[in-house]
């Protein structure tokens, strides 16, 4: 169930203890964002009146969102300072959408006759998520 309102505590760090530092104070600046975002997104889909391409897009950023506040590793957050928190939670669905499309896709066969997963592009909705975010 997503839960609106009550802000999901972020995990501790893992990293050097000047990592877990650097990567606090650059947590500590997105955070109320991301969660703003996430909770107006899980509000609307209390609304209940969306389409379910809309519905489906907000979920991938509830979704994104949480992934963002579970992020542990302190290098990570380090790497992506100075990012926008639309950028990340964008990288973020984007990348459940790879995720899910190698899942669910049958496979394809390569020139090498061997096979690979068929594609990379995002669906409609988590692609509309993404813009949105």
């Amino acid at each position: 169930m997503i839960v609106v309102g009550q802000p999901l505590a972020p995990p501790r760090l893992r990293g050097t203890d000047s990592q877990i530092a650097w990567a606090l104070r650059i947590r500590a600046e997105i955070l109320p964002e991301i969660h703003a975002i996430r909770d107006g997104s899980a509000g609307r889909l209390r609304i209940g009146t969306l389409s379910s391409e809309e519905a489906e897009g907000y979920s991938a950023i509830v979704e994104a969102a949480d992934t963002l506040i579970a992020e542990e590793r302190a290098g990570w957050w380090i790497e992506r300072r100075g990012h926008s928190t639309h950028s990340l939670l964008q990288e973020r669905v984007e990348a459940a959408c790879r995720a899910a499309s190698v899942e669910t896709r049958p496979l394809a066969p390569t020139r090498g006759g061997g096979s690979a997963p068929g594609g990379g592009v995002l669906s409609r909705s988590a692609s509309t998520a993404a813009d949105r975010v």
